[in-house]
């Protein structure tokens, strides 16, 4: 697959972090189809990504959506992604994404996709925390945060009530709950990204029905946000949610790269505030987290890390 990966550019206000993180995460989506692992350089290579994850020795597994492809079937979650990926179960953090909830959007005489997602939640659990997908935990003195973005398209969150406005405001409560002054870093994780660049997609927007969540992260000071759904891997530079950049705003990481396949860069030219990507290399996300800082590296299956950094939080 022909792609384009620029110049990776480092942070020349990298702060300096102590030696030693006080956690160790990893993040990837985009994970399984229908066919075994095998030795494809363009498919199916998730038995190395979870071999990855495994040799970082990472303490939680952010699953950033799309476990299963094509449709969430329950026996597939089993026979697929549980193949490499269950030996990590117990240190997964999932969050749902469109292909997760296929199967009941489609199949006859069930209900609507978000009303079930029967093989996701059958499959994950508790951990998925049923039925809506959306949760939040700390890992010392920071807070993370699992959305469950396809509620953002099904439904219209000014409408009180339904399962959109429900999660709009649970996570209104639940930043406010976690203030900056508690939690210096706040981690944010869901499928779908705002911003993306990858052909046939637009060369920036993917998904404006995020832009609310957005404003409500941003003014809330939060660090990161990690999304999956594009099949590659994306760095931004720190923006609010009007793609204006900010020396205080998100930097959103896309880790598409699960193993499942990958999906071509955009054309030039490339959106401003994009830092950096690659749609060659399947791989993970590594987020060392400090008390007021972090580091990232996206690391290839070949053990490679191909992009690298650090930041002091907001």
């Amino acid at each position: 697959m022909i792609g384009i990966a620029l110049v990776p550019m480092g942070s020349s206000a990298a702060p300096k972090v102590q030696k030693e993180p006080l956690f160790v995460i990893g993040a990837a989506g985009d994970i399984c189809g229908t066919h075994l692992a095998w030795n494809n350089p363009q498919r199916h290579q998730y038995d190395n990504v979870a071999d990855l994850l495994v040799a970082m020795g990472v303490e939680k597994f952010l699953m950033l959506g799309d476990a299963q492809h094509e449709d969430g079937f329950l026996a597939d979650y089993l026979t697929y992604y549980d193949a490499e990926f269950g030996k990590l179960l117990d240190i997964t953090c999932p969050v749902p994404g469109n292909h997760d909830y296929y199967w009941d959007g489609w199949a006859p005489n069930n209900p609507h996709s978000i009303s079930n997602g029967s093989g996701y939640f059958g499959y994950f659990g508790e951990i998925a925390h049923p039925p809506l997908g959306y949760y939040s935990f700390d890992l010392g003195p920071w807070h993370l945060i699992a959305l469950n973005s396809p509620l953002v398209f099904d439904y219209d969150y000014t409408v009180p009530g339904n399962p959109g406005n429900e999660q709009w405001e649970w996570l209104k409560q639940d930043l406010a709950d976690h203030p900056n002054s508690k939690y210096p870093g706040t981690i944010v994780y869901f499928h779908h990204p705002l911003y993306d660049w990858e052909t046939p997609n637009s060369p920036q927007w993917s998904s404006p029905e995020l832009v609310p969540i957005w404003d409500l992260l941003y003014a809330n000071h939060v660090d990161i946000v990690l999304n999956g759904h594009a099949h590659n891997y994306q760095r931004w530079a720190p923006q609010d949610a009007y793609g204006n950049f900010k020396a205080d705003g998100i930097r959103q990481f896309t880790v598409g790269t699960g193993g499942y396949y990958m999906n071509n860069l955009g054309h030039p030219p490339k959106p401003a505030n994009f830092i950096w990507g690659q749609d060659g290399d399947f791989g993970a996300l590594k987020l060392k987290l400090f008390a007021d800082s972090y580091s990232f590296e996206f690391v290839s299956i070949t053990g490679s890390a191909l992009d690298s950094g650090s930041f002091a939080c907001n």
